[in-house]
C-alpha cells in the first residue's frame, strides 16, 4: 500500500481528511525493550509536529511500558507516525498519556519491526492513532509483542 493509501486507510478512522496528505506528529526515539513472558520497554527521543497550535515544534519526550511477550531483548531506532482524532487546533499535549501498542519483527542479530499503536486523549472523546517501522539489533524468540505505558514529555 503506497504513502496515499495509509493515509487514506487512516483518514478513514480518524475521520479527518488532512491524514490522507500527512500525519500529525512524527516520533523518532531509540527503544530498548526485554523480558521473557512478561518484558519492559524504555523509549526516548523527539516528536516533530507537523500540524496544529505547535506545528514544525520539536519537543523531547519519553516512554516506559510493560507488555507480553516470548524471551527477548533488542534495541532500535524508530519513526512513528502518529495521528490525532480532534480537529486542526490542538496542542502537543494530545501526543502525552497511557497508550497501547502492538509490534511485529523480527530480531535475530539484526531487529527489524512494526509496530501499531493506539492513544485515548484524556478528558474527551478523541484518540490518537499511530504506525511505525524500527531498526535496530536484537535477539528474540517471537515475533509478536503487546506492551501497554505512558508516554511524557522531556527525557525521564
Amino acid at each position: 500500500m503506497g504513502a496515499f493509501g495509509k493515509g487514506l486507510a487512516v483518514a478513514l478512522v480518524t475521520q479527518r481528511m488532512r491524514h490522507i496528505f500527512s500525519p500529525d506528529a512524527i516520533a523518532y526515539s531509540i527503544n530498548g525493550t526485554a523480558g521473557t513472558g512478561a518484558g519492559i520497554k524504555k523509549e526516548g527521543g523527539f516528536l516533530r509536529v507537523k500540524s496544529g497550535d505547535d506545528k514544525g515544534a520539536v519537543f523531547k519526550y519519553s516512554d516506559r511500558g510493560v507488555g507480553a511477550n516470548g524471551a527477548s531483548v533488542s534495541a532500535t531506532a524508530a519513526a512513528t507516525k502518529l495521528y490525532y482524532s480532534g480537529g486542526a487546533s490542538f496542542s502537543k499535549d494530545v501526543f502525552y498519556g497511557l497508550r497501547g501498542e502492538f509490534n511485529v519483527g523480527v530480531d535475530v542479530g539484526v531487529s527489524i519491526g512494526t509496530s501499531a499503536l493506539y492513544s485515548k486523549v484524556k478528558n474527551t472523546s478523541h484518540f490518537v492513532i499511530g504506525y511505525g517501522y524500527s531498526l535496530g539489533v536484537g535477539v528474540s524468540a517471537t515475533v509478536i509483542n503487546l506492551n501497554y505505558g505512558k508516554t511524557v514529555k522531556g527525557w525521564k
